[in-house]
């Protein structure tokens, strides 16, 4: 798993440009075997192929300046497993922090506490807030962490590190017995800001309106070429 752990952060290289609503982040990119599909993030991780390059999927979020640990409230976010089970520490946050000599991984799981390796399957779950109550954080690769460390702790200990980097990440293949991990997210909360991965609408200029092109759009949909105009206008 640390093979795996590493590589999410060292997949910059497979940057694809997305663009999702929020306040004080942006969701930036995906990595491996992520897609985006009807409204959510699809993360997929195989390692029953020696050959597929999706032995593990992310999606990233850019930090506001000045972003410390203490300062990141909340998390959560809604997830399915479609293929087997929670498992292997996937999925998960992974917060990057600045600990002021180097970038280190504070990891939050997803999935039934304390073990965090069930959850129903095919099912949508909701996480509660993971920054709070008695859930634990593993924080093994900061100093002095250990991997089922307490919020509160990890607070007191890490409260003033920066944080660089945000990723939601599923691969846990390996933990399964076909090397085969589906995890679908959406609703994903950081801080104050929160993403449901939801299209954009379209950019319409009052030319895409006229001669029925009123009538090609559905996502919005018009009733005449009036409200597409008027639409255009205020797009």
């Amino acid at each position: 798993m640390k093979k795996s752990r590493s590589k999410v952060l060292a997949a910059i290289a497979g940057l694809s440009l997305v663009a999702f609503a929020g306040t004080s982040y942006a969701a930036t990119g995906l990595f491996g075997g992520a897609v985006e599909e009807n409204g959510h993030i699809s993360l997929v991780s195989n390692t029953s192929d020696v050959s597929s390059a999706n032995d593990y999927s992310s999606v990233s979020f850019d930090v506001a300046a000045g972003t410390t640990f203490a300062s990141l409230d909340a998390l959560s976010a809604d997830f399915n497993v479609t293929d087997d089970m929670c498992a292997g520490g996937s999925p998960r946050f992974q917060i990057a922090l600045d600990t002021g000599s180097e970038t280190k991984n504070m990891f939050v799981y997803l999935g039934d506490a304390p073990n965090y390796n069930d959850c129903d399957q095919n099912t949508w779950i909701g996480s509660t807030n993971l920054l709070s109550g008695a859930l634990s954080v593993d924080t093994s690769q900061l100093p002095g962490g250990t991997f089922y460390d307490t919020y509160a702790h990890a607070l007191t200990a890490y409260g003033a590190y920066p944080v660089v980097s945000i990723h939601l990440v599923a691969d846990g293949g390996w933990a399964a017995s076909d090397g085969e991990q589906t995890v679908l997210v959406d609703n994903v909360v950081i801080g104050d800001a929160s993403y449901d991965f939801d299209p954009a609408p379209p950019a319409l200029s009052k030319e895409d309106c006229k001669k029925g092109g009123w009538k090609n759009f559905e996502n919005p949909s018009f009733k005449n070429q009036g409200q597409c105009v008027s639409y255009a206008n205020h797009n």
